[in-house]
């Protein structure tokens, strides 16, 4: 976290107490990071997050998932399903085919009415959808604080300077996964294959534009040392 304010969000003691209580244990801070949804983007469709980090399987974890919108959602985009929680026994934490069709209808789901700077806390087994349709795009900082008994957090890194001196920070480091076995990277992790076609391209078009420019100034160098 290099932003002084989202490390605030993250570690107020009312949103850790109220995060433990709902859990039932100690709460560890699982992971956090922005976002940006892009209109008509359906990479966030409907899904829940009670799932491992190492390979995104449903587990039986209990947790909070938390949305701190950047911006105002003028269209309501953020929906909840109220009634169906994903179980640790189905074979993909994401929805099936035949649930996103069910999800789908106005009455299956409820939309967010969500401010800039608003917070919004659910539990993570509960599925969510996030898509625009009319926005270009929309801000948001996601985390999600689970059990430290359940589930294996992301590394987290933090300035030091953000902590509290002394002993008031012992808490706070036990929240944000010290000590702890983390996965030892951030998802979501990024490769070619995870790229849309139009930013691949844009990728390869700056490489490709760079190493001409290069070969062209090595060839210029080469070619001030040729005597005629």
């Amino acid at each position: 976290m290099v932003s002084k304010e989202a490390f605030d969000l993250c570690v107020n003691n009312d949103l850790i107490n109220l995060a433990g209580t709902f859990i039932g244990d100690s709460p560890l801070l699982k992971c956090v990071r922005s976002y940006q949804i892009r209109k008509s983007n359906f990479l966030f469709n409907w899904h829940p997050d009670n799932k491992s980090s190492i390979d995104a399987s449903p587990d039986d974890s209990i947790g909070l998932v938390g949305i701190i919108f950047l911006e105002d959602d003028r269209e309501n985009s953020f929906c909840l399903v109220t009634n169906t929680r994903n179980q640790p026994k189905n074979p993909t934490a994401n929805a099936l085919q035949e649930q996103i069709i069910e999800f789908n209808k106005p009455e299956k789901h409820v939309k967010i009415n969500a401010e800039c700077g608003d917070l919004l806390l659910f539990s993570q087994d509960m599925y969510h959808r996030h898509i625009i349709f009319k926005q270009q795009k929309l801000d948001a900082m996601w985390f999600q604080i689970i059990g430290a008994s359940k589930g294996t957090p992301e590394s987290i890194c933090v300035q030091s300077s953000y902590l509290p001196s002394g002993s008031l920070a012992l808490p706070i480091l036990d929240y944000l996964g010290a000590g702890s076995c983390t996965i030892g990277y951030r998802n979501p992790v990024t490769s070619l294959n995870s790229l849309s076609y139009n930013y691949t391209l844009k990728i390869l078009v700056f490489i490709t534009s760079n190493l001409f420019i290069r070969l062209v100034k090595k060839l210029s160098r080469s070619l001030r040392l040729i005597r005629f």
